[in-house]
């Protein structure tokens, strides 16, 4: 903070009134709004806005891509889930299928033994009746 250098009231006053003059001559020296160098400070400005609004839409085009390019992948990963989860049930499906006509092979096998075994217990009972009735004649 700058040191307290006024004898008195009207030096305070008179150093008041040079920096009001010295603000008023500052503004006065400015350059218009029709200066070149602002008018080139404009431009530049112009140009640095416009170049980084051209960044921002490069970048959301590359976001915008790489989004759609995510989907893509997403959506053929389903696909593909979808195909590896149909050929699974067809795969079950199948050996579901296989595994029933097999137990139906096995029933129809077992019905045959069965009737193959009355065939013979009926032979047997058949050929003894047979000899007892030969044995009673004879």
């Amino acid at each position: 903070m700058s040191s307290f250098n006024h004898a008195n009231f009207a030096d305070r006053i008179k150093d008041a009134a040079k920096a009001k003059a010295a603000a008023v001559e500052k503004h006065k020296a400015r350059p218009g709004a029709d200066d070149p160098a602002l008018i080139a400070k404009a431009a530049e400005r112009r140009s640095l806005h416009e170049a980084r609004v051209a960044r921002a839409a490069e970048k959301d085009a590359i976001k915008q891509k790489r989004a759609a390019d995510h989907a893509e992948v997403q959506r053929l990963r389903a696909e593909e889930e979808l195909a590896l989860a149909l050929t699974r049930e067809a795969e079950l499906e199948a050996e579901e299928q296989a595994a029933l006509a097999l137990r139906r092979d096995r029933a129809k096998l077992a019905l045959v033994n069965l009737a193959d075994q009355k065939e013979v217990r009926d032979a047997r009972y058949a050929a003894r009746k047979a000899r007892q009735k030969q044995a009673k004649r004879g």
